[in-house]
């Protein structure tokens, strides 16, 4: 069970001012975070998902797609450039929301 000093050192270490009122919220809502952990470590896993395996028996793949020449510059340009509401000189125009 987690005391108030376990709040206020955890609140200490994460450099996070917590209200009083908070705190006993924030009690019960680790416990009850730190119970459905421990009920993990229960579980019962089938022998190939062993902790024991070393991330190399495990196949792995690259899940990243593969490399590719990049588009020449300016190809798309047009095609988006004629979706822009308003051009002039080649440039977006745009409704002034600064002042100088």
């Amino acid at each position: 069970m987690l005391e108030r000093q376990d709040i206020d050192h955890l609140a200490a270490l994460s450099r996070l001012d917590i209200a009083p009122e908070e705190r006993d919220r924030l009690r019960v809502d680790l416990e009850a975070i730190l119970g459905y952990v421990s009920e993990l470590s229960r579980a019962v896993l089938p022998a190939d998902l062993a902790a024991d395996k070393r991330p190399a028996d495990f196949p792995h793949r690259n899940a990243l797609r593969p490399d590719r020449e990049p588009l020449p510059g300016g190809e798309n340009t047009a095609a988006i450039l004629s979706q822009a509401p308003a051009m002039k000189d080649n440039y977006l125009v745009v409704k002034k929301i600064l002042d100088n």
